[in-house]
């Protein structure tokens, strides 16, 4: 191996450098042994096939790939075997620990349109960062003091005494085979209704803290983190960040879109929609509202909507950009998520404002006034029966049917004024 390596950086590190290929000061992971690789730095993904093609098409490459098969290859053979091709880093096994039962107690009944839970018979945390039911209709609750499940009865509540691998839980997702996956302040843990199992930066992952999880049509899960985007394929890890063409490693929601590519929203540098080979970026200078981007949604006729930070709502068509702010009657500037309800009312939930509903001709917006829990909201959600959840910044949850609010929350009783 060590003749092998000097015949490389005399014969073929000079043609790689000639196609703009500089090695990457890290090595990757062991390799079997008679296997030699190495590691270069490129722009963006297809640029790895674009430099592919182009070696094949060069003389002197197969002329060294046969020299170097007839001086080190076994006999029968008389040129070398390789491949040049994405680095995808393999999973670890990840940590595994048998699921806690959780802490399970009966739901109070409320009082009049409010429904209080205190930490002792109810939701585990008023922080609220997400919401989602599964497939048998439990709305499950991620918190910063766990994940809570909730049947319509009682509430079931996991932490780390159960296997979660941080209190604090951002996204919560089910995904096609049934497993859940929670994004925590530290790892992510994958849960089958018996064992959690962990992953973290030691098995593959970019960051240990996750701020979002999305399954593709292919079934790649994809995590968004504070340093760059893992999407998992079930066995190996592959990350993308700046240097692959991404507009920001500071990632938040992960969307795709009907035609298949898939969107990412950034902290400060725009959107950045990604075809499977190349990265394209939209920012302000493109019709987006604001640099910082939270949440995308597509609605039903097939626009793009993007709330951000600052700037408002902006919704894209494909061709031009719109943006709607305060001035055309939205709540807030700056918006946290963006639902459209069974009804086609598009909701705006807002950071500090409440959250507006839009019906295509005018917004309605409900604040702390109208009984939301909190004018910071993070998430919405329409159950099976209808009614739609708002999770709120230290208020809890909010339900709404349309017609009143009735409000899920940690805080104790005294310290909240009851709607009649």
């Amino acid at each position: 191996m060590a003749e092998f390596e000097a015949a490389y950086d005399a014969k073929v590190t000079p043609i790689l450098k000639a196609h703009g290929l500089t090695e990457f000061a890290e090595r990757g992971r062991a390799t079997p042994d008679s296997i030699f690789s190495r590691l270069f730095e490129v722009k963006t993904p297809s640029e790895v096939e674009e430099k592919g093609k182009a070696l094949v098409r060069e003389a002197a490459w197969k002329g060294i790939l046969q020299s170097l098969g007839a001086a080190f290859v076994m006999a029968g053979r008389d040129t070398l075997r390789y491949e040049f091709s994405p680095y995808a880093a393999t999973a670890g096994p990840g940590k595994v620990v048998t699921a806690g039962p959780g802490k399970t107690v009966p739901a109070g009944p409320g009082t009049g349109h409010w429904r209080t839970y205190d930490p002792t018979d109810g939701l585990t945390n008023g922080a609220v960062f997400s919401i989602i039911q599964d497939r048998e209709g439990n709305l499950w609750f991620g918190t910063q003091g766990g994940v809570s499940r909730y049947d319509g009865q009682t509430w079931t509540t996991f932490s780390t005494k159960d296997g979660l691998a941080a209190d604090r839980v951002g996204p919560v997702f089910q995904d096609r085979d049934g497993d859940f996956w929670f994004g925590t302040s530290d790892g992510l843990s994958r849960y089958d209704g018996k064992v959690f199992t962990t992953f973290t930066v030691k098995d593959g992952l970019v960051s240990n803290w996750v701020g979002q999880v999305f399954q593709d049509r292919e079934g790649h899960l994809w995590f968004s983190t504070n340093t760059g985007l893992s999407k998992y394929d079930g066995k190996t890890f592959t990350t993308f960040t700046t240097k692959d063409g991404l507009a920001d490693n500071r990632v938040g929601q992960v969307f795709q879109d009907r035609e298949g590519h898939l969107w990412f929203s950034t902290f400060g540098s725009g959107v950045s929609r990604y075809d499977g080979n190349a990265f394209t970026t939209f920012t302000t200078k493109d019709g987006l509202a604001g640099s910082t981007v939270r949440p995308i949604f597509q609605d039903r006729d097939g626009n793009l909507w993007f709330g951000t930070i600052g700037g408002g709502v902006s919704r894209y068509d494909g061709h031009t950009w719109i943006t709607f702010t305060t001035k055309d009657g939205l709540t807030h500037n700056d918006v946290q998520s963006i639902f459209q309800d069974r009804d086609g009312n598009l909701w705006f939930g807002t950071i500090g404002g409440g959250v507006s509903r839009y019906d295509r001709k005018i917004f309605t917006t409900f604040t702390l006034k109208d009984g939301l829990a909190s004018n910071w909201v993070k998430q919405i959600f329409q159950d099976w029966e209808g009614s739609l959840w708002f999770s709120a910044r230290g208020g809890g949850v909010s339900r709404y049917d349309g017609r009143a609010f009735i409000t899920f929350t940690a805080q104790h009783k005294s310290n909240l004024k009851f709607l009649d």
